[in-house]
């Protein structure tokens, strides 16, 4: 059964749902402070509910690739797939590249003014502050 259709209008009902509840909430809990609580109060259980995981990409990027097929393995039993793959080691295979790799940092701030990322920096930013 294909669900896609339903992932793809579910957070928008959601969130408005959200925005209509938060209304006779608010009117019964004028004190923002009290107000805050409660909307906290309220959220809280779905962020106990739903663990969260690392993203497999992520761990992979950073040579974590046995977590990265345990959380695979734990998706593919949720979806009723069949487990992937062990991952290979590469760097057996490759040789000692492990020098280059360590060479290219993770990046900085800096980064955003690259001509090819600075429009797209400028368009975020002001639509952020807009």
């Amino acid at each position: 059964r294909d669900l896609r259709s339903v992932m793809a209008w579910s957070p928008n009902v959601m969130w408005s749902l959200g925005q209509m509840l938060l209304s006779p909430v608010a009117y019964y809990n004028p004190e923002w402070r009290r107000l805050t609580l409660t909307v906290f109060a309220m959220g809280l259980p779905f962020f106990l509910y739903f663990p969260l995981l690392e993203s497999p990409k992520w761990l992979a990027a950073n040579g974590r690739l046995n977590d990265a097929h345990m959380v695979l393995s734990k998706i593919a039993k949720t979806n009723g797939r069949s487990r992937p793959a062990a991952p290979v080691d590469l760097k057996d295979e490759v040789g000692d590249d492990s020098s280059q790799a360590e060479e290219q940092s993770g990046g900085s701030c800096l980064d955003l003014l690259d001509p090819r990322l600075l429009h797209r920096f400028v368009i975020m930013c002001v639509g952020w502050f807009a």
